[in-house]
């Protein structure tokens, strides 16, 4: 009987040699490579396909993230589109009332009826639009509460600062190397706006803004207005939307003439992007 082979024997000859290379490899070690071996390939395609899962899964969770944020920003103009609609039904229902307090008249249709349309859906056909007319007090009233509201709105800031130029730099709220406002490039002296009605604040010099102007909205809102070349307004003023404040410069830290304009809101700045229409051209 033979005995198992306890190695494997490599001879190599090289040409011209009279005595051969003999390499005695034992089973046992190249059993143990061959293992190691397998157990390598093993390993590393495990690891490679657990790497491309990671990888479609981060994508996965990009993805979704950017789906959540259009998904966020949709329900907030929803939210909001639903607070503008209370306002309105609130508005109403005080027409209502101040037209029934004046004249005795309760207004026709369910409570969910516009006093405008109350003509056509009226259980009393007898009435007419002149009997559902709100009388002077009324209808001053109203007037009043509209030219408040109106007044109010003109205390957000909601237009441009400057009629022509370019924005240069937009908003950046980050840790590091933050922009807490845009840059608007524009011709040197053009007419600086107050974007909203309020109170100045400050106006005069800066060590990084250059000549700078603040305005207290009285709303929570302030806004900030820099690198101006000067300043047509002084501290304590009230102004109007749309007043001239100062005049495009390009002092302080300023490489061009351009308005640096920030808008805070509850002592936090924020994007004016969201607020004015960012609508200057190069024209």
């Amino acid at each position: 009987m033979f005995e198992e082979p306890k190695a494997i024997s490599i001879v190599i000859v090289r040409h011209g040699m009279h005595n051969p290379i003999n390499l005695r490899i034992p089973l046992r070690l190249l059993y143990f490579i061959i293992g190691i071996l397998t157990v390598s390939m093993i390993i590393l395609i495990s690891f490679l396909w657990n790497y491309g899962r990671l990888q479609l899964k981060a994508q996965m969770v990009d993805r979704l993230i950017v789906e959540n944020e259009i998904l966020t920003e949709k329900n907030q103009k929803v939210m909001a589109l639903a607070e503008e609609l209370v306002s309105l039904q609130e508005m109403d229902r005080r027409i209502r009332e101040m037209a029934k307090r004046e004249t005795g008249i309760k207004p026709a249709g369910n409570p969910g009826t516009s006093l405008f349309d109350a003509t056509n859906g009226g259980e009393d056909t007898g009435q007419n639009v002149s009997s559902l007319m709100m009388p002077r007090k009324a209808t001053s009233e109203l007037d009043q509460a509209v030219e408040h509201q109106r007044k109010a709105k003109d205390f957000i800031p909601s237009i441009d600062p400057v009629k022509q130029g370019w924005v240069s730099r937009r908003f950046i709220n980050a840790k590091q190397n933050p922009h807490l406002g845009v840059d608007i490039a524009a011709p040197k002296n053009a007419p600086i706006l107050a974007t909203g009605a309020g109170v100045v604040t400050f106006a005069g010099a800066d060590s990084v803004l250059g000549n700078l102007v603040i305005i207290d909205h009285h709303n929570t809102f302030i806004t900030k207005y820099g690198h101006t070349s000067s300043i047509a307004v002084k501290k304590g003023e009230h102004v109007t939307k749309g007043q001239v404040i100062a005049y495009v410069g390009n002092t302080g830290h300023s490489t061009s003439p351009h308005v640096h304009y920030e808008i805070w809101k509850e002592n936090q700045p924020v994007d004016p992007g969201k607020y004015i229409p960012l609508k200057v051209s190069a024209n």
